[in-house]
C-alpha cells in the first residue's frame, strides 16, 4: 500500500470510531505516508492505534515512523496521545531478529487521537487542512 492508492470511499468518510493496524506499517507492507488513510477515516476525537516490530532489520523505519506521529505539523489533525514499548511483541525463528536474553522481537504500539474536525490531504512532507 503506498501514497497514491486507491482507497474506497468509506476509508474517507470520518465515520468510524477507532481504526488499528497490529504489524501492517512496516517498510515491505504498509508505507508511514498511509497513515493519513488511518486519520481521514475516523470521526474526530476518535483513535488510531498501530503497531510495528522493533527489529533491528525494522529500526530505520520506527524512527521514520515515531518522526511521523511527533512532528508538530501534524497536531492540526492528530496527536500523538502514547507510547508504549511491549518486549514480547513476536515471537521469531530467526537467530539475528532476537532481542537479547529473550526468543520474541520487542515491538512498539502508538496511539494517535484525531483532533480537528476537516480531512487531512499529505502531499509528500506538506500537511494541509481544509475544513469543512
Amino acid at each position: 500500500m503506498e501514497e497514491d492508492t486507491k482507497i474506497p470511499l468509506e476509508l474517507n468518510s470520518g465515520t468510524y470510531d477507532v481504526s488499528t493496524a497490529s504489524g501492517a506499517f512496516s517498510p515491505d507492507e504498509v508505507d508511514i505516508c498511509c497513515i493519513k488513510f488511518t486519520i481521514e477515516a475516523v470521526r474526530h476525537g476518535s483513535y488510531v492505534v498501530f503497531s510495528t516490530r522493533l527489529n533491528p532489520s525494522n529500526m530505520e523505519f520506527v524512527e521514520k515512523l515515531e518522526r511521523k506521529c511527533s512532528d508538530p505539523e501534524n497536531e492540526i489533525v492528530w496527536k500523538l496521545q502514547s507510547r508504549l514499548r511491549v518486549e514480547k511483541y513476536e515471537i521469531t525463528p530467526c537467530d539475528d531478529e532476537k532481542s537479547l536474553n529473550s526468543d520474541g522481537i520487542p515491538g512498539l504500539i502508538l496511539c494517535c487521537q484525531k483532533t480537528a474536525c476537516g480531512k487531512m490531504s499529505l502531499f509528500k512532507k506538506i500537511t494541509i487542512f481544509i475544513p469543512f
